[in-house]
């Protein structure tokens, strides 16, 4: 698809920088797989740290699409936090 991802500047992405943006980027998605391994032997009351962790995760999810979506860069919250956008080549 032609993309890079680089700072706000345009330039090259330190090794810091892209460390802290794939953090950001995967905290929904560890999260998300840590509570499903916790409800596999929950039953049918799985514990209220689990529900709360769902909650985080759609509540995650939605702040990045809201941030695509008004942000005049399109970056998703990550991107912002990290200083970071998408660009095409």
């Amino acid at each position: 698809m032609h993309l890079q991802v680089v700072d706000t500047a345009g330039s090259r992405l330190s090794v810091a920088r892209a460390l802290l943006r794939t953090a950001l980027k995967f905290i929904p998605w560890e999260l998300a797989h840590t509570c499903i391994w916790q409800l596999t032997g929950a039953g049918y009351d799985p514990a209220p740290w689990v529900v709360v962790g769902f909650i985080v995760v759609w509540v995650l999810v939605g702040a990045n699409v809201i941030a695509i979506l008004v942000s005049k860069k399109h970056q998703a919250l990550y991107d912002v936090l990290a200083g970071t956008q998408v660009t095409k080549l």
